[in-house]
């Protein structure tokens, strides 16, 4: 065992809980930390090229957690790093800041990269601080001490290990302060790197603690204070408000008895002018008087001459009823033209009107006629699929009465129902291509012994076999691990017609048909029915538990008409039971829209889940999508 797994289980003992290494690099300390049986081991590396080493070194480790990022030091998401030609040396660290002489010759490049700051990373996981956590930092330490704040998530961990030639100084770039470790001698090997040890002080720990404890019921109190201290300021500021508006009310009132004094010396100098004005008048009124003697004579004398004047009067009365009877005749004409008026304008309104009917008839008449152009469209349409369905389906019947002709077996039919031709063709590439250890089919059908058919070519028949118990057999059916078929199908009577078919064509040997009726199930909140098939999944997991499978599953049930969504569950169902595996699942009928709902569903599930992922479209008749899981 290397010195540093010693050191660790010196410190840690037997009951160790999360370790988190940071600079992980190729994975050739796994072997030696799985000996300490942690309860989980986050590794982080940022070259692809180590990471994907470190990826074949833990898979025969469930517990250990590879991720590929860079760690970032506190509140950094984006920084410029040092990449060496040889990926174990890239470092955050600029190259004229590196110790090791080793790095001076080196070709490396400066590139701009973004990570998660290390707190960032270390909440994320959860991570359960009453346990014995360790924290390994495998990276280039070589910058120069840094004055850096402490960083307090760092406390979760009971022990921190730097492996770096250079000796810790009391802080570090990507750490920050160690204020809360105390710090152990530099541990050094010759068949090892050297490593400087943190012990979390606890005693610190608890007293800062209490100090933090103290500090918050003091600004609590403070902020009790401030606000009693609002409180009064406001009620002070109030009572000043209410002093200004007694002034302002003072004021006005003042102002008021200053208007009505100069109002009333107004009323004075008004009557004043008044007493004045009415001995003027009463001046004038005697004028008038006399005025009004002189005129009366003047008055009598005009009577006189007034009695002169009647005739002419009766004259002028004749002569105004003459002008009467002409301006009648005048109104009554203007009245006729009037009349006229209004007929013409109810004409010209009319006209309007219908103008405005034609138009309307005009556009019902365009749109009839464009939806019996639809409809003649879409009926042509239909006939011209029916014919080509029914010359495919003719082609289809040709081929196999020659083919029971020449050898007397009777061909498989890949149009209507079934899988088409060109998604049967894809599905025989792949399973050629990709050589999978386990085909799995929500549904059986043409589709059953398609896949029965390529086990058989490529000589499956010969492969290590293992028991796994049947839902419908009570002779354990034999699962074959390599190129082996298990079909689930819920409906007895297809069930039955897919084992005769599998039976006449001597093919029921490499495939476990099993009857999974629809019960009721929930995933992610919702109710399905689905295939009762999780026991057939995990027994199937558990003949996978020792290594790394590739398995391909084609979902192509249950039936649409069973509930909406009817294919959701399988993604769940799968990752449930076979996670961990390399899986590719094909969607069959993927251009329908529900299909299309289901596709966005699994992907929002898979980044919820933080599982890997490649997606791929293929062309085809009904169209098809694959998802392909930790490729």
């Amino acid at each position: 065992m290397e010195p540093l797994a010693l050191a660790i289980q010196k410190v840690a003992g037997s009951e160790l809980g999360t370790i988190c290494y940071i600079g992980a690099g190729s994975g050739s300390w796994v072997d030696d930390i799985a000996t300490l049986n942690p309860a989980k081991v986050l590794a982080y590396e940022a070259s692809e090229e180590l990471f994907s080493a470190l990826k074949n070194k833990r898979k025969k480790y469930d517990f250990v957690e590879p991720h590929n990022q860079w760690v970032l030091p506190k509140g950094v998401y984006e920084c410029e790093v040092t990449i060496y030609q040889n990926p174990r040396y890239s470092s955050l660290v600029p190259k004229e800041n590196s110790f090791s002489y080793a790095k001076s010759n080196l070709d490396y490049s400066v590139q701009h990269v973004s990570g998660i700051p290390l707190e960032l990373a270390i909440d994320a996981q959860y991570i359960d601080a009453s346990k014995n956590n360790v924290l390994i930092l495998d990276i280039d330490a070589e910058l120069e001490e840094q004055a850096a704040e402490a960083n307090d998530n760092l406390r979760v961990f009971s022990s921190i290990f730097i492996i770096s030639k250079k000796k810790f100084s009391g802080s570090h770039y990507l750490l920050g302060n160690s204020a809360d470790f105390i710090e152990c001698p530099q541990v050094t090997s010759q068949d090892a790197f050297p490593f400087t040890m943190l012990i979390r002080n606890n005693a610190k720990l608890c007293e800062t603690e209490t100090l933090e404890d103290t500090l918050h019921k003091l600004n609590k109190k403070l902020q009790e204070v401030e606000a009693e201290l609002a409180g009064a300021t406001e009620a002070l500021r109030t009572c000043e408000n209410q002093k200004i508006e007694l002034v302002q009310q003072k004021d006005k009132a003042i102002d008021a008895l200053s208007q009505k004094d100069k109002e009333l010396t107004g009323k004075n100098d008004a009557l004043s002018e008044l007493n004045i004005k009415l001995t003027h008048a009463q001046g004038d009124l005697e004028e008038q008087k006399k005025w009004h003697a002189t005129h009366k004579e003047r008055a009598e004398k005009y009577l006189a001459e007034l009695e002169k004047s009647k005739s002419t009067a009766q004259k002028a009365q004749q002569l105004e009823s003459s002008l009467n009877a002409q301006i009648k005749v005048n109104t009554e004409l203007k009245e006729e033209l009037s009349t006229l008026k209004n007929q013409l304008d109810a004409a010209i309104e009319s006209t309007k009107i219908n103008n405005t009917a034609l138009e309307t008839i005009t556009e019902q008449f365009k749109r009839m006629q464009q939806e019996a152009l639809a409809d003649l469209k879409g009926k042509l349409h239909c006939k011209i699929d029916k014919g080509l369905n029914n010359a495919v389906k003719q082609v289809e019947s040709f081929i196999g009465v020659q083919r029971f002709l020449e050898k007397g077996e009777i061909s498989m039919e890949f149009h209507g129902w079934p899988i088409s031709s060109d998604i049967a063709l894809f599905l025989l590439r792949q399973i050629k291509e990709r050589d999978y250890d386990l085909i799995i089919e929500f549904g059986s059908g043409t589709s059953t012994q398609l896949f029965a058919k390529a086990i058989e070519f490529k000589g499956t028949q010969q492969s290590k076999t293992v028991d796994v118990p049947s839902l419908e057999t009570s002779d354990s059916a034999a699962i074959r691990i390599n190129g082996s078929v298990v079909t689930f199908e819920h409906n007895k009577k297809y069930f039955e017609k897919t084992r005769n078919q599998l039976k006449q064509k001597e093919l029921l040997s490499f495939v476990n048909l099993v009857h999974a009726p629809l019960i009721d199930i929930e995933s992610d909140g919702e109710n399905f029915l689905y295939y009762d098939c999780e026991t057939e999944l995990n027994n199937i997991a558990s003949k996978f538990a020792k290594h790394s499978a590739k398995i391909l599953v084609l979902v192509d049930g249950p039936p649409g008409n069973t509930g909406p969504l009817a294919r959701l569950p399988a993604l769940n169902k799968l990752l449930n039971a076979l996670g961990h595996h390399q899986i590719d699942i094909v969607l069959d009928d993927s251009e329908r829209t529900e299909e299309k709902m289901i596709i966005a569903k699994w992907k929002e599930t898979l980044q919820g889940r933080f599982v890997p992922f490649e997606e791929e479209d293929v062309p085809c008749e009904k169209g098809a999508y694959v998802l392909r899981l930790n490729p």
